[in-house]
């Protein structure tokens, strides 16, 4: 098999589907990509407290962008994402977004998701996504990958 193609971020939402720009949320193992209708309307339940917030509260529980893994930075880049007008028809759109740097080892990324997880990946500075998929015979197939790159050291 050929090695994976390098591309860019589908931003696709994984309840509604729509390709459009997205956010990642991730708890634990489970990666929750998110538009911001569905990350409005889209509750998630605490199993400890029974406390219930939209994906969208939980991903912003600092104001700043930041957490205990990620530091927002002032540093902007032009990056791209795939869109459909029709859902049929795929094409780039260019957008700009703020660099997010992980606060142990200064990599930056151009999602916040990307930085917060950082360690957790032993800090290196491109990592394999994969996107759709299905599995068989217990082993899973992506359907897509993708290449994240970091954009260096802060």
């Amino acid at each position: 098999m050929p090695p994976p193609k390098e591309l860019d971020m589908s931003n696709k939402c994984g309840f509604c589907e729509t390709k459009t720009e997205t956010d990642m949320l991730v708890l634990g193992d489970q990666w929750l990509e998110f538009c911001s209708p569905c990350g409005e309307k889209e509750t998630l339940t605490n199993r400890e407290t029974g406390e219930v917030a939209t994906i969208k509260a939980v991903f912003d529980k600092t104001e700043d962008g930041t957490s205990d893994k990620a530091v927002a930075t002032k540093t902007k880049v032009t990056t791209t994402m795939m869109e459909t007008t029709n859902g049929e028809t795929w094409h780039e759109k260019s957008i700009e977004v703020s660099l997010t740097a992980c606060s142990s080892c200064g990599l930056l990324w151009d999602r916040k998701w990307q930085a917060e997880s950082c360690e957790k990946r032993g800090h290196v500075e491109s990592f394999p996504q994969h996107y759709g998929g299905y599995v068989e015979n217990g082993v899973y197939k992506p359907a897509n990958t993708y290449i994240r790159k970091s954009y260096g050291r802060n």
